[in-house]
């Protein structure tokens, strides 16, 4: 039956899609901490947001292949994609801060702890087939 609805080959392209994302983001994040001496948490705000704006145009135009309503879909992403991003700062604040992992290492952790959370979100609610 889930092989019917196409969620195991979705979730594979959503994964792919959030991999390149995360890369960006870490590359970022790495860069502006490293390179700019920018505080980590801020560099990681930045990266999440070029990662925001990369992962909605790949999950609507490969993951889910949603071209409808882009307004209404992309401000729904936007408040989701809060949500994520204020989870995603908060498991990496806690295990720099209080576990005293390496930032890096942090932010790949509360990527990986995330994905599941933002694909079940992004196929029920953001973009839903509407027919």
């Amino acid at each position: 039956m889930a092989l019917k609805t196409g969620i195991p080959k979705k979730l594979i392209i959503f994964g792919f899609g959030g991999l390149v994302g995360a890369i960006i983001n870490w590359a970022i994040t790495y860069s502006l901490t490293e390179n700019f001496d920018i505080h980590y948490l801020l560099s990681n705000l930045i990266g999440l947001t070029v990662n925001i704006i990369f992962n909605f145009f790949y999950h609507s135009h490969i993951t889910f292949k949603v071209f409808d309503d882009t307004k209404r879909r992309f401000f729904k992403f936007l408040i989701f994609t809060l949500i994520i991003v204020a989870l995603n700062i908060l498991i990496i604040f806690i295990l720099t801060e209080f576990f005293d992992i390496w930032y890096l290492f942090s932010a790949i952790i509360a990527t990986l702890t995330i994905v599941i959370f933002n694909f079940v979100g992004n196929h029920f609610y953001i973009f839903r087939d509407t027919e």
